[in-house]
């Protein structure tokens, strides 16, 4: 919390000084979405959409806005936009988690495999959080073996990590 709240404050007197300086209004509109700040995000995301409209991370910043604010179809219409124009693990764990949200449990597998695959090698957290999710989703499928080789996946590649434990410990609680 306190850091957000120093980076609006900051950002947004940058934006006083230039009211035109893009990079610092996406980054405000990022953190307002840390704020929990959903419209605040919402309106700044759209300003920059208006000034760069492709853009792929101000379609990810609006359309995590409209999901938070239970706004589905337009978050939904948001993250297309985002694969569409820039296809990265990020945009691709967006639109798995959109998939799962409507009940489409196997179009979110397939697609959280993708952001998985498009995950750097060296970035070993977010390996691990991919894996985790994955785990969730075969959870949420039933799939227990399966979950349990995500999750355990998950801890292999960074030990300890938090999500991996409690996603064992879930599985074996479902068995």
């Amino acid at each position: 919390g306190g850091r957000a709240v120093e980076a609006e404050r900051v950002l947004s007197a940058a934006l006083v000084r230039d009211p035109e300086h893009y990079e610092s209004r996406r980054l405000l509109a990022a953190t307002y979405l840390a704020l929990h700040k959903f419209r605040d995000a919402l309106r700044e995301g759209t300003r920059c959409l208006f000034a760069r409209p492709k853009d792929a991370d101000a379609y990810g910043i609006v359309g995590d806005a409209h999901l938070e604010l239970g706004e589905y179809d337009q978050a939904f219409t948001a993250f297309d936009r985002m694969n569409e124009l820039k296809p990265t693990a990020a945009s691709y764990a967006r639109a798995s988690y959109a998939r799962e949200l409507q009940g489409d449990l196997p179009g979110a597998l397939d697609i959280m495999k993708m952001a998985l695959d498009a995950t750097s090698p060296g970035d070993r957290e977010a390996l691990a959080w991919h894996h985790a999710q994955l785990g969730h989703l075969y959870i949420e499928s039933g799939r227990l073996a399966d979950a349990s080789r995500e999750y355990a996946h998950a801890d292999y590649v960074f030990p300890g990590y938090p999500m991996a434990a409690d996603g064992l410990a879930r599985v074996a609680a479902a068995s």
